[in-house]
């Protein structure tokens, strides 16, 4: 029994050590109010935290862990005034 909650806690702490080092990379590209298409979903992020990325779509908010965001095709949109 205590080995696999040892083993349960370090694959769970991979996987916020993963949202954690992938909310670095994902502020860097990312701001609130920047519009984005992720896997054929548009939307506009709300935050970006340590483990996950809040977007607004026309459905709701969707929560996003930061690990399967950084991973997924991500499109930065341009607001309709400044499309080219």
């Amino acid at each position: 029994l205590p080995l696999a909650a040892l083993v349960a806690l370090g694959l769970g702490g991979r996987e916020t050590a993963e949202n954690i080092l992938a909310a670095h990379m994902l502020r860097s590209h990312f701001s609130p109010g920047d519009r984005v298409g992720i896997d054929g979903i548009e939307g506009t992020v709300i935050c970006v935290g340590w483990s996950h990325t809040r977007v607004e779509d026309q459905s709701g908010t969707l929560v996003i862990p930061n690990s399967r965001l950084a991973r997924a095709t991500t499109l930065r949109l341009h607001p309709p005034d400044q499309a080219k």
